[in-house]
């Protein structure tokens, strides 16, 4: 055996390499998976407006996002650690004419007034088959596109194509 403060050594490096184990296995650039599997499920709201309420619009970058069938998957970073972040996909119902329809959205975050900075990462899906019948019912159509587009609040633009 060693000294205490030989095992005291071991203890820590042991401690340390499992806690860099656990972080690398945390890391992947794989992409979206199309199961619910980790996805945290945020509301959709349907709104004729985006501009009628204001909306929480505290900091965060999406990394990722894909529509897979009438689900809308996001990859999500924020910073907080020390109070609840609510997130919600708020869309206009007033497409904008194009080809395929526009429908501005926004991502609304509402960090609760969280002080903290740690690095998070929110993987969230949500569902948009109330925005495909409002397109159904507006355009007499029952397959078609809409180009969903919002702006997060360090000004990146994102398009993703939602196809039914």
């Amino acid at each position: 055996m060693g000294t205490n403060a030989d095992r005291h050594l071991l203890l820590c490096k042991a401690i340390g390499f499992v806690l860099i184990a656990a972080t690398l296995a945390g890391c992947t650039d794989q992409p979206l998976d199309s199961g619910d599997g980790d996805f945290h499920p945020i509301p959709t709201i349907l709104v004729q407006s985006l501009h009628t309420d204001p909306w929480p619009n505290a900091p965060y970058h999406v990394s990722d996002a894909q529509v897979v069938g009438n689900t809308l998957l996001l990859d999500v970073t924020y910073g907080g650690g020390c109070r609840e972040h609510v997130f919600q996909f708020v869309v206009s119902t007033t497409f904008l004419e194009s080809n395929p329809v526009q429908a501005p959205s926004l991502l609304a975050h509402d960090d609760n007034d969280d002080a903290c900075d740690a690095l998070l990462r929110g993987r969230f899906r949500t569902n948009l088959s109330a925005l495909r019948v409002t397109w159904q019912q507006a355009y007499q159509a029952q397959s078609g596109a809409i180009l969903l587009g919002w702006r997060t609040p360090d000004s990146t633009l994102h398009f993703i194509r939602y196809e039914f």
